[in-house]
């Protein structure tokens, strides 16, 4: 029966062997030997390819945004410039990580080996941390400009406004580069039977405060102040 078919073990332990089978067909075979022999057929999610429409939509919607501001002069405010990265933050999310879960959704499998696994999930964790320090410092930028409304045009300088824009990435970089460094050093933190996932539990945790608890504080503080 399988004399005309392609292996590619994905995953292996020491108690669980995953096996994927493609045929000529281009349906996905996988066996998993748990001390049986046990083979479980597996069709292409179809329905996954839909998620491809959010992808353009995300690309063309933060292309519009980016395009306007840098149009548009009226429009070149300090807090449009950082709308103006956050859009680039999305657009990267919408171009480059949600094409990839398409992939993952529609084979079921990740496909495309542990390396590209690891920088998806670096550019998925990076690009949605910078989206939300954006988030924190136009709010930030939103309670000065209330609080300390006479210090708004020294706050305009574009010097500035870039320089800002900056530091946030390098810290969506940096709280990010750890995911990389695990995945680089031992595949199992990413690739496990056959799924590209974030499977440290240090990083799990980490991630959540960092990234999204902290954030959500200093948000919420603002405009509770405000």
């Amino acid at each position: 029966m399988h004399s005309n078919v392609s292996s590619d073990v994905v995953a292996a332990d020491e108690n669980t062997t995953s096996v994927v089978f493609i045929d000529n067909s281009g349906l996905i075979f996988s066996a998993t030997q748990r001390h049986s022999n046990t083979i479980l057929i597996i069709s292409y999610s179809w329905p996954a390819l839909l998620l491809s429409f959010f992808s353009i939509i995300g690309v063309i919607g933060n292309l519009l945004v980016c395009l306007a501001i840098a149009t548009e002069r009226r429009l070149q405010s300090r807090t449009n410039w950082f709308l103006f990265s956050l859009a680039l933050a999305d657009m990267l999310v919408s171009g480059l990580v949600i094409p990839l879960a398409v992939v993952k959704e529609f084979t079921g499998f990740w496909i495309l080996g542990p390396a590209l696994c690891d920088l998806w999930i670096f550019l998925d964790v990076c690009s949605c941390t910078s989206s939300i320090m954006h988030i924190v410092v136009i709010s930030i930028d939103r309670y000065l400009a209330i609080n300390d409304p006479l210090n708004t045009r020294t706050r305009q300088q574009k010097c500035k406004i870039l320089l800002l824009i900056i530091i946030v990435w390098l810290i969506a970089i940096l709280l990010s580069s750890p995911m990389i460094v695990l995945g680089a050093i031992n595949p199992y933190n990413i690739f496990i039977n056959g799924q590209c996932l974030i499977n440290n539990q240090f990083f799990v945790i980490y991630g959540s405060v960092v990234s999204f608890v902290i954030p959500l504080i200093i948000t919420v503080s603002n405009t509770t102040c405000s």
